[in-house]
């Protein structure tokens, strides 16, 4: 909204991207049928931290009035994820899958949460990362960031 540089870290850098609904939506979901212990992990797709950033840079750049805004490289940071993990291997050979979400279910022994979901038992460790995911193209970032754009009074 000022019109300062965007700036990123790392090029390959991904992320997962959520809009309101689909949180508020998770949060109803683990209301109606959790039974306690469970995380609830949505189905998100995911996007490239450059993408975000050209698909930013593009609204801005349309709407402003002669200042043009540019992308800048700084590096990583310490400590800094080039990737997020929501579901790791070892948490995925106790997780379900529903319609657009995950189950992992917990560690311990729970009664309830054995009569409830019927434990499937993955050959194969999988992993839900931002680099494993559905992949968002700009021209997808932008039509989000249209659709849910707000100014800073806004808020």
């Amino acid at each position: 909204a000022q019109g300062s540089d965007l700036t990123i870290t790392n090029e390959q850098m991904t992320r997962f991207l959520i809009t309101m609904e689909q949180a508020v939506n998770l949060v109803f979901i683990a209301l109606i049928y959790s039974v306690g212990g469970e995380t609830f992990v949505p189905e998100l797709p995911t996007h490239y931290v450059t993408d975000m950033a050209k698909a930013l840079q593009k609204m801005h750049n349309e709407t402003a009035n002669g200042k043009q805004v540019k992308i800048k490289n700084i590096g990583i940071r310490v400590g800094e994820k080039i990737h997020e993990s929501l579901i790791s291997p070892t948490e995925s050979l106790r997780t379900v899958k529903k319609d657009s979400y995950y189950v992992v279910l917990p560690q311990i022994h729970i009664p309830a949460i054995e009569k409830t979901y019927k434990i499937v038992r993955h050959a194969l460790p999988f992993r839900f990362s931002s680099d494993t995911a559905k992949m968002l193209t700009v021209g997808q970032i932008e039509t989000i960031l249209t659709k849910y754009k707000k100014t800073a009074y806004d808020y």
